[in-house]
């Protein structure tokens, strides 16, 4: 995933981030913190497959368990939507800046 970089997450881990911005984390116990929006959290979690943040409950992030090689796939499919969502957003802040400055 171009412009991703890779880091110890403050609470041990490896931690994921865009343009200095994280966007997923993954403990050494196989859980694997994801942010994602809001509507595609819940449409996801009507699912069944993820759950609420062990912590953030009102937020974007969720939590998903590795357990086998399907659990890596589906992980893999979370972190393209995040690592989607992250340039996204980063692309509108700069589109933003751009106006910003010719006015």
């Amino acid at each position: 995933m171009p412009g991703t970089t890779v880091g110890i997450h403050k609470y041990g881990g490896t931690a994921f981030n865009y343009s200095g911005k994280e966007f997923a984390h993954v403990h050494s116990n196989g859980l694997v913190d994801i942010l994602l929006n809001k509507e595609l959290k819940k449409s996801l979690m009507m699912d069944g497959k993820i759950k609420d943040h062990h912590l953030f409950k009102n937020s974007g992030w969720i939590s998903f368990y590795l357990h086998n090689k399907q659990d890596v796939a589906y992980a893999c499919y979370l972190l393209k939507k995040a690592y989607d969502r992250a340039r996204e957003k980063q692309n509108s802040v700069r589109q933003a800046l751009i106006v910003q400055s010719l006015q």
